[in-house]
């Protein structure tokens, strides 16, 4: 059995659950039939004596969806894949690890809805400082952007710039060269983040 319902969009009912398809409402349901309004009383009866004989006729019809997340939320998100993949960058001097672009793809996305929100993103400098040294707290964290401030997107630039291109090392010949950590200059994008000044 099908019911349209005609309240400025269609709700599809077929065989006995709800696929709550919305299309566009378009007048009576065949030429010569009932019309919408009649459908809509019809449903609403068929809903409320399904309730009664079930016993939920108090429940919603619909589940109520979850709260959007607040702005702490979108900020954790962003600062646990900002800090999962600066610890990556971090060891860089090893070569890309397993699973790094995938890493960088969570960064990515977790940016892009940060930045959605209005706030200023951090460079990756910052997370790769914080994920080396634990007395290194981010700062910086939920700065609103200025009027007409364009956002900075490091995690695009760096996958444009830096992705792939850091040259492979053989651990036995890292192990027995001087290289070191200390000698390896990591990716930045700090310059994204310098914004011109006002003059005075």
């Amino acid at each position: 059995m099908r019911i349209v319902v005609h309240h400025g969009e269609k709700l599809l009912l077929t065989s006995g659950f709800c696929d709550f398809r919305k299309v566009k409402a378009s007048g009576p349901l065949r030429p010569g039939g009932v019309g919408p309004v009649m459908w809509s009383r019809f449903l609403a009866w068929l809903v409320h004596f399904c309730g009664e004989v079930l016993g939920f006729s108090e429940a919603p019809l619909l589940p109520s969806l979850p709260p959007p997340p607040s702005d702490m939320d979108l900020a954790d998100e962003y600062v646990r894949a900002g800090l999962e993949f600066g610890e990556a960058v971090s060891f860089l001097h090893l070569g890309e690890c397993d699973g790094f672009e995938g890493l960088l793809d969570a960064w990515s996305r977790a940016e892009a809805v940060y930045a959605e929100r209005g706030f200023r993103t951090l460079p990756l400098d910052a997370f790769v400082e914080a994920a080396s040294r634990e007395d290194c707290p981010l700062e910086g964290l939920l700065n609103l952007r200025s009027d007409g401030e364009a956002p900075a997107f490091h995690a695009p630039y760096y996958r444009a710039n830096f992705l792939g291109k850091v040259p492979e090392i053989d651990l036995d010949t890292y192990l027995r060269s001087e290289m070191t950590p200390s000698r390896f200059t990591l990716p930045s994008t700090l310059h994204l983040t310098q914004r011109p000044k006002v003059p005075s």
